[in-house]
């Protein structure tokens, strides 16, 4: 086991490392092939979107400050607040979901911020997801329309976030489906969720912060739903022996899930989970192959 940690670490180090000596190599790539859009250079040099963006010494990386580096005209200001947006839009390389993409894109090319009041629940909860994704967990602003408005006055960032969105969505192969919750929780099977995306999608959180969530399972009540977090292969390091859950998936449609130790088929938890189609109750599963 110890061998194969180290392996792991040894890989992720070498990777941080090859990422990082890229950055100049794509900068001349981006510079000879000219003012193209980011999916047309990285479909043109067979790259991932991720490996344009990662923390660099003195800015943010991504596809502004490569196009800058190239030597293109970018509208980049510098300031603390655009490097934090910048940052987030790293972390939102995941997002796959057509219905998210296209409010997101639709959103973003309006001149003016989004007013919640103008949507649907469903679409609020997703433009909620938005300002987590962005401005993180805990937030300085009171009310989700302000962190729009704070979002607007960086129009490099939209603008960055709407290409972004949009390589994304052609390099996508994900076919997401309707998961058969209400129509106001707008979660998709098979499209990728982050934590702080299923506690917005499921809870009605206010817009400095989410609730907490450290166990691997959580209840929402409003949405009759259980959520599960599983990890499939687990490392020693990164989890207790009591949480070594055996999570496995037998067949193409058969999970096995090991319950918390403090859950027995008697429990209260337990009897819901079991009867849950009876009950109309939903059960979602979370899965990812390891920890990052």
């Amino acid at each position: 086991v110890l061998e194969r940690v180290a392996k792991e670490r040894l890989l992720a180090s070498l990777k941080r490392a090859q990422d990082a000596s890229r950055w100049p190599i794509l900068a001349a790539d981006l510079r000879e092939f000219g003012d193209v859009s980011m999916l047309e250079f990285v479909t043109e040099f067979g790259i991932k979107p991720g490996l344009i963006y990662g923390r660099g010494s003195s800015q943010e990386k991504c596809w502004s400050a490569l196009r800058e580096r190239a030597g293109f005209e970018t509208a980049l200001g510098g300031s603390d607040e655009e490097n934090k947006l910048l940052r987030a839009l790293g972390r939102m390389l995941y997002i796959d979901d057509v219905e998210r993409i296209v409010l997101y894109t639709a959103v973003l090319a309006d001149q003016l911020p989004p007013e919640l009041s103008n949507f649907d629940v469903r679409q609020q909860r997703l433009l909620k997801m938005l300002h987590f994704n962005l401005w993180g967990s805990p937030t300085k602003f009171e009310s989700f329309e302000a962190g729009f408005e704070a979002l607007w006055q960086h129009r490099s960032v939209r603008d960055e976030l709407a290409e972004l969105l949009a390589t994304t969505d052609a390099l996508s192969k994900t076919i997401s489906r309707p998961s058969g919750l209400a129509p106001e929780f707008p979660l998709n099977t098979h499209a990728k969720y982050s934590q702080k995306d299923i506690l917005t999608a499921l809870g009605d959180p206010d817009a400095d912060a989410l609730p907490r969530w450290q166990e691997g399972v959580k209840r929402f009540e409003d949405a009759k739903t259980d959520a599960f977090l599983i990890t499939i292969h687990k490392a020693e390091r990164d989890y207790s022996p009591t949480t070594m859950y055996q999570d496995v998936a037998v067949s193409p449609s058969i999970l096995q899930w090991q319950s918390q130790s403090n859950t027995s088929a008697e429990s209260r938890s337990g009897r819901r989970y079991i009867s849950h189609q009876a009950n109309g109750d939903h059960i979602l599963l979370f899965a990812r192959l390891r920890k990052t």
